[in-house]
């Protein structure tokens, strides 16, 4: 997985998926934290995006993803568990299987245990922290355009 150490923190390469079905949203969290995610994970070296992401939620959903187009790219500067993280995201459209069992789920384990999934209807996200923050207010963007945010934390 591409991430760098440095004297200043950790460099992360993140790719995460956007699936929407029935008015919801998927997202994940590990028991410990106090916010959601889009569900996702790093990229190997020589390893395409899309293809990260097709990869990483075959090994924590056990399903075959099909990734859409690009959606946002992220800069983000955060502090997690006392270390210090610049962090670029790319966010891509992505849709479970039609016969997946997941999408009538409402909570669910991820394969692995450490993760827990949820369809989080759109309409009740404002009631619940998600990260990075702008992933609420982006989804309202339906033009199609890629767009760029920028989330300092540390500044």
């Amino acid at each position: 997985m591409i991430v760098i150490p440095s004297n200043a923190g950790l460099f992360n390469y993140r790719i995460a998926g956007i699936a929407i079905h029935g008015g919801r949203i998927l997202l994940h969290k590990s028991p410990n934290d106090e916010y959601w995610a889009l569900p996702g994970g790093r990229a190997e070296m020589m390893e395409r995006a899309a293809d990260t992401l097709r990869r990483e939620l075959e090994e924590e959903l056990g399903v075959k993803v099909k990734v859409g187009g690009l959606r946002w790219v992220g800069e983000c500067f955060f502090e997690h568990g006392g270390t210090r993280y610049h962090e670029i995201g790319l966010y891509f459209a992505m849709a479970l299987p039609d016969a997946s069992p997941l999408l009538g789920q409402d909570e669910f384990n991820g394969d692995d245990g450490r993760l827990i999934f949820r369809w989080h209807p759109l309409d009740t996200l404002s009631g619940i922290r998600v990260e990075p923050d702008f992933v609420v207010p982006a989804l309202d963007d339906d033009s199609g355009a890629i767009a760029h945010f920028v989330i300092d934390e540390l500044s």
